[in-house]
């Protein structure tokens, strides 16, 4: 029961700490064109590399925004979006923001539908403000001038993307330039890379007349090198893993490793008794034999003992029996058999007679001579 117990407390430790660290994470790679992850934009990168639209990666802050005819790509899982005057400003001179966000009203729409060859999974859906009368100008007419009243109002918004439920994507004038939005932050994430409709459909209000496409990454926490060391950002290791999203990944694997050692109370896994090394005794019997006898220096006594029941495995072999025949019978049937010379098992079965003991060279010749003679004997 205490062990059930622990773990249990294990378990909601870990939980914690994973929602605390989701929270405390500084950036996120979702929508990141460097992420290869399902919720990524690499693949709609590459695609628009693939068409020879221009596009390239923006790693500095919005403010440093330049010129005009451009599309910035901004894929932002946090709402609201912060529309910054700088940001404004630089639609305001004839650019396109393209901003994908989860947003809208959730309504009775199937999650994933085909809209026009453009897969989409979510039910929110915008509805389109199509009332801009006379009363909505007059209202503002009390309070500014006519030109700031034109300036600030929003003279109507198009439907790019929509079902009967409401627009999925729409855009609106922005004085010279104009802002997409969409209801769904991964209309063209990695995981619809084989659905061509998606792709298709986002370069064409992207860049409808080859305009450069921005992908926003500073939002994702990829900075400039320069702008770096400008914010001392990456001072360190240490500021640099707290400022990246691989910092999230790095502590929470250090988290579970430790939850894992605590749960088992040991460092890696469960105890494992060392093997047993098993010994057949009969070999242990014959290594602990020929030791002594080589102790002893009895090579005669070996030679003898295993020159007797090499013979019986000849005849045996040439179908002789194992009762001990003549040694002409044994030669002759060993030539007839094998096709070798009769010397060849003449030099096993007549081993020079020694009145003294035999050299360890002498013994090592014979049982070559052996081994010869077993390679050609028929198979038992």
């Amino acid at each position: 029961m205490k062990e059930f117990v622990r773990k249990y407390w294990l378990a909601i430790l870990f939980l914690t700490i994973t929602l605390a660290l989701q929270f405390l994470a500084p950036n996120s790679d979702l929508g990141s064109s460097f992420s290869r992850a399902p919720d990524g934009y690499g693949a709609w990168y590459a695609d628009l590399h693939k068409h020879n639209i221009p596009v390239r990666r923006w790693q500095r802050p919005l403010k440093d925004l330049k010129g005009t005819g451009q599309t910035l790509v901004i894929v932002s899982t946090k709402l609201p979006f912060s529309f910054s005057s700088e940001l404004q400003d630089w639609v305001k001179a004839g650019n396109t923001l393209l901003l994908l966000q989860s947003q809208g009203s959730a309504t009775q729409a199937e999650f994933s539908s085909r809209v026009e060859q453009v897969l989409v999974e979510t039910s929110r859906r915008h509805k389109s403000d199509q009332d801009w009368s006379e009363e909505r100008l007059s209202d503002c007419l009390k309070k500014s001038e006519l030109p700031a009243c034109m300036g600030n109002l929003v003279l109507g918004s198009k439907t790019l993307l929509a079902d009967k439920y409401g627009d999925i994507v729409w855009e609106y004038p922005y004085k010279q330039g104009r802002v997409i939005e969409a209801t769904t932050a991964f209309l063209g994430s990695n995981a619809y890379q084989d659905i061509p409709g998606n792709y298709a459909f986002l370069r064409k209000i992207a860049s409808p007349t080859g305009q450069t496409v921005l992908f926003d990454e500073y939002l994702h926490g990829y900075i400039d090198e320069e702008i770096a060391k400008q914010e001392n950002r990456y001072g360190s290791w240490w500021n640099y893993f707290l400022t990246t999203p691989p910092f999230v990944a790095l502590v929470q694997g250090v988290v579970i490793l430790l939850v894992l050692i605590w749960g088992e109370n040991r460092r890696f896994g469960s105890v494992q008794t060392l093997p047993i090394d098993k010994q057949e005794n009969s070999e242990a019997y014959i290594q602990a034999l020929a030791g002594v006898l080589q102790k002893a220096r009895s090579s005669e006594f070996v030679l003898e003992v295993l020159g007797r029941a090499e013979l019986i495995h000849i005849q045996q072999a040439l179908g002789l029996g194992n009762t001990p025949v003549e040694r002409q019978l044994l030669l002759s049937t060993w030539s007839d058999l094998t096709q070798q010379p009769a010397s060849v098992l003449s030099a096993v079965i007549d081993p020079p007679e020694r009145k003294q003991r035999i050299t360890q060279p002498e013994l090592s010749n014979w049982l070559k001579s052996v081994e010869t003679v077993r390679r050609y004997l028929p198979t038992l």
